[in-house]
């Protein structure tokens, strides 16, 4: 977690440099972009290069400078970075919000603000229904509609997290806790448990003494990873983590831990259809335990799978827990065999620094290695997409060289040689079949002119033979950009006449297409392609977020 907050905070020391536009910030603001990025790329945390007393670097990160590696120590020492906090005071306080909104920088919010003052979120969307905003220069009515959309968009996603982005954080901080000695057991609870794709808050659950819980509350309350407390009792702590969220803790006995996991792993209507069978069974259930309607004696509590057993019920696994059918299926010992980690043999989507990715190819292949895949398909940008340093068909072709020369090195991994190949405003492909033809697998994605044509578009380029799969086809960004609304069930079908694969991106920003659409996909007899799109070696390890979120769906291994 010290990289990624650290990359947020010399992020957040750029864009204030940006806004304030002071002449000698300019050359801050190229130093603090090279941290950010050393920092994203680093393969393990920034702590392990400090000696053991974290008062130094051990050894010297090329990129990083004096005054950077005094932030970070004293990031990693107190969590925070006092110049930081003394740069912010020099802005509006909304300021930095704003730039939350997609495709709004700096620049255009030192604009709105220097010019009409706006200065926090609430301030520019009236400042745009007031017809404020496009008057300005270098603004219009088109700009300013598509900032109302990044205001609408941002809304919504802030009321919950996506699972793909907070996943490894939460593990994080599920491990610190587990490591306390006081901890006799820790987990995480509710929504996050149940792999849902997105959350609302986190349920911490903690096996504590009795004896013990106001020590172990007073060292909570100093972890790094809380931002601010709203409420404090005996047994529960409410409070917000600086990932956004807000957490509740609860200390319980260690003989209800498993009752307690159950009840609040939920969800509701999963625990009422329990409940209604316990009662049936002369029996209730409730956060503590499992208990006989006549005398009140403990039948189950310590462990889960005791009191599902307890009910004449296989085990139902969290991510089941929808409140459908898994309690019928559980009695009759049929619930689904989903996904697992280990059915997955490789990844078909994800880029190198031929494109806009951060590794070579080789690093690449050597990490999806690691991770016992058998393959990876390398899937660089075609050349329309000149932002993310798309390949001409010439440098394809250099690629291509390299591959096959990776491959005759025996790195015990298969480098299949791919793109993720543009679909164009007319739904033809950014590359003539003469190139197409030489590559091993194309993803074809659409990156440009998100609307109604986007359907007709799908429907072309699914009859083009060259084409394997149709990549994060709904186009959404978590907080940026909302689901493309065309019809799914017409391209599902055609892609499926076509045996053309359906992509399951598990990106951070994505997760696309999302598990609802998933069904609708089987129904017409889609296959599919599980992915990461990575850009770099630490993202492949997404691939157990996707994972867990095609297990929520109750996928098969036999549909990928």
């Amino acid at each position: 977690m010290n990289n990624q907050n650290l990359a947020k905070i010399f992020t957040t020391f750029t864009h204030i440099c940006e806004i304030r536009g002071d002449k000698n910030d300019f050359f801050r603001v190229r130093s603090y972009q090279k941290v950010v990025q050393i920092l994203e790329n680093l393969d393990k945390d920034i702590a392990e290069f400090l000696d053991e007393n974290k008062e130094k670097f051990t050894q010297n990160i090329p990129g990083i400078g004096k005054e950077s590696e005094k932030k970070i120590i004293e990031y990693i020492n107190t969590g925070k970075v006092t110049e930081l906090e003394e740069m912010k005071k020099t802005i509006p306080d909304g300021l930095l919000d704003m730039l939350e909104i997609k495709n709004l920088g700096p620049k255009k919010v030192k604009k709105f603000w220097t010019e009409l003052d706006v200065t926090n979120i609430e301030k520019l969307k009236q400042a745009i229904l007031d017809g404020k905003i496009e008057k300005l220069s270098g603004m219009g009515q088109k700009s300013t509609q598509k900032i109302l959309e990044g205001i609408e968009i941002l809304n919504l996603y802030n009321q919950r997290k996506p699972l793909v982005e907070i996943y490894f954080d939460i593990q994080e901080i599920l491990k610190e806790v587990q490591n306390h000695p006081l901890a006799i057991k820790a987990d995480i609870a509710g929504s996050f448990r149940r792999h849902k794709e997105t959350v609302g808050d986190i349920d911490l659950l903690v096996a504590c003494k009795q004896e013990n819980r106001e020590i172990f509350i007073q060292d909570y309350l100093k972890m790094d990873f809380l931002e601010k407390i709203e409420n404090q009792g005996d047994t529960k702590v409410t409070a917000y983590l600086k990932l956004g969220l807000q957490i509740d803790l609860r200390l319980v006995e260690e003989d209800q831990f498993g009752a307690a996991m159950q009840y609040f792993t939920g969800n509701q209507t999963h625990n009422i259809n329990l409940r209604t069978r316990a009662k049936q069974m002369g029996m209730k259930i409730n956060e503590y335990g499992l208990f006989s309607l006549k005398d009140n004696q403990v039948i189950a509590s310590q462990k889960e799978e005791d009191i599902y057993k307890a009910l004449d019920l296989d085990f139902v696994p969290p991510y089941i827990r929808g409140g459908t059918d898994e309690i019928s299926l559980a009695e009759k010992s049929k619930l689904p065999k989903v996904i697992e980690i280990k059915d997955i043999k490789g990844d078909c989507h994800m880029h190198s620094n031929y494109s806009d990715g951060k590794n070579t190819i080789q690093e690449m292949a050597q990490k999806a290695k690691e991770l016992n895949y058998e393959y990876i398909v390398i899937t660089d940008h075609s050349q329309s997409l000149k932002i993310a340093n798309g390949l001409t068909p010439e440098r394809l072709f250099e690629k291509a060289k390299e591959t096959q020369k990776l491959n005759s090195e025996n790195l015990g991994i298969h480098i299949f040689h791919g793109s993720e190949v543009d679909i164009l405003k007319d739904g033809s492909l950014d590359y003539k079949d003469q190139d197409l033809e030489n590559l091993d697998f194309v993803v074809a994605s659409i990156h440009s002119k998100f609307d109604e044509s986007c359907e007709e578009r799908y429907l072309k380029v699914i009859e083009n033979p060259y084409v394997n799969v149709i990549g994060h086809m709904t186009t959404q960004e978590y907080g940026s950009r909302k689901p493309l609304e065309i019809n799914y069930d017409k391209i599902f079908e055609k892609a499926a006449k076509y045996n053309v694969a359906i992509e399951i991106n598990c990106s951070s920003r994505r997760n696309d297409i999302p598990s609802d659409l998933i069904p609708l996909a089987l129904k017409h007899g889609c296959k599919f392609f599980i992915n990461t799109d990575s850009h770099s070696i630490q993202q492949l390890l997404n691939m157990q977020i996707g994972v867990n979120l095609l297990k929520a769906a109750r996928v098969k291994k036999e549909i990928l």
